[in-house]
C-alpha cells in the first residue's frame, strides 16, 4: 500500500470515515443488546418496559452518545498526530469577530437552500418529501442534542480536521475540497440529503481551507443544522414571508457574512513540521 500512492491517499482518506462507520454500528449493536437484556429483566421481574418514558427516544440518544464518545476517543488522537506530523498554520483571526461572520453567512446560506427546496418542491416532490421526512423524524430534543451537538463536532473533526486536511497534503485545494464534499455527501446514503450535504461540505471546506482551524466549521455546521431543525418545526404553520424576501434577505446575509469573513486574516503556513509531508505539486497560496 505504500508503495502506490494513490492507494495510500485513497487509504488515509477514507479512514476516518470508516471509524465513523463502524462507531455507528458498534454504538447500534450496542444499544440494541442492552436494550434486549433490560426487557429480558423486565420480563422476569414483572416491570413493563411500557413504564419507561420516551423509550424510542432515549434508545436513540444513547446510540449517538456512545457514537459521539467513541468517535472522539479515536479521531482527537488522530487529528492532533495529524497537527504534529502535517504542515503547521498561523492564525491571526479574531474568534469573536470569525464567529459572528460564520453565523450570518450560515444563516444566509441556510435560507437560500431552505427557498431552492421550497422553489423544487413544485418540480421535484420526491426531494423534498424525503428530506421533511428525515428533519422531522425523532424526537425534537435528541434531534437537537444530535444535529446541533454531537453531528457539527464529530463530522467537521472527521472531514476537515482529517479527511480534508490530509488531501490537502497530497493534491491541490480546489480537488481536495471537491473529493471530500462528494465523500460527505455519500456518507448520508440517501439522494436528497446527499445532494444538500455536498454543497454544506463546500462551504464548510472553503472556511477550513482559509482559516486552518476548526471552531469556524463547526459553528457553521452547527447553525445550519439548527435552522433546518427550525424550518421543519415551522413548516407546520403558515411560512410568513414572501419568497423574494427570503431570497434577498438570504443574499445579503450571505453577503455580509463572507465581507466580514474575507476581513478576517487567512492562516499562514509557517511551515512543515518534522515528519510532515508536501506533495511537489501543493500550493502554498490559499484559494481564498
Amino acid at each position: 500500500m505504500h508503495k502506490n500512492p494513490i492507494l495510500r491517499i485513497t487509504w488515509r482518506a477514507i479512514t476516518p470515515i470508516l471509524i465513523l462507520l463502524l462507531a455507528l454500528e458498534f454504538s447500534t449493536e450496542l444499544v440494541i443488546l442492552i436494550q434486549k437484556l433490560y426487557n429480558e429483566f423486565s420480563e422476569t421481574s414483572g416491570i413493563s418496559p411500557s413504564h419507561v418514558l420516551r423509550q424510542d427516544a432515549i434508545q436513540e440518544l444513547s446510540i449517538y452518545l456512545i457514537y459521539g464518545i467513541v468517535c472522539l476517543y479515536v479521531l482527537i488522537p488522530m487529528w492532533r498526530k495529524e497537527q504534529s506530523n502535517n504542515l503547521i498554520y498561523r492564525s491571526k483571526n479574531n474568534w469573536a469577530g470569525t464567529t459572528f461572520a460564520t453565523i450570518i453567512m450560515s444563516l444566509g446560506y441556510s435560507l437560500l437552500v431552505s427557498l431552492l427546496i421550497t422553489i423544487s418542491d413544485f418540480y421535484f416532490h420526491f426531494v423534498t418529501d424525503k428530506l421533511a421526512e428525515i428533519l422531522v423524524r425523532g424526537d425534537l430534543l435528541v434531534r437537537f442534542i444530535t444535529g446541533v451537538i454531537i453531528a457539527p463536532i464529530i463530522e467537521e473533526l472527521c472531514f476537515r480536521g482529517l479527511v480534508l486536511n490530509r488531501l490537502l497534503t497530497y493534491t491541490k485545494a480546489w480537488a481536495a475540497l471537491i473529493i471530500q464534499s462528494v465523500l460527505f455527501g455519500l456518507i448520508h446514503m440517501n439522494f436528497p440529503q446527499g445532494l444538500k450535504s455536498f454543497f454544506c461540505a463546500l462551504l464548510l471546506g472553503l472556511l477550513y481551507i482559509r482559516f486552518r482551524q476548526l471552531w469556524p466549521c463547526i459553528a457553521s455546521h452547527a447553525v445550519i443544522n439548527l435552522f433546518a431543525i427550525l424550518v421543519s418545526i415551522l413548516a407546520h404553520y403558515d411560512r410568513g414571508i414572501s419568497l423574494l424576501i427570503a431570497f434577498v434577505l438570504g443574499i445579503f446575509l450571505v453577503f455580509v457574512g463572507v465581507s466580514l469573513l474575507l476581513k478576517q486574516p487567512a492562516a499562514i503556513l509557517d511551515k512543515v513540521s518534522p515528519g510532515g509531508e508536501l506533495s511537489d505539486s501543493y500550493n502554498h497560496e490559499l484559494p481564498i
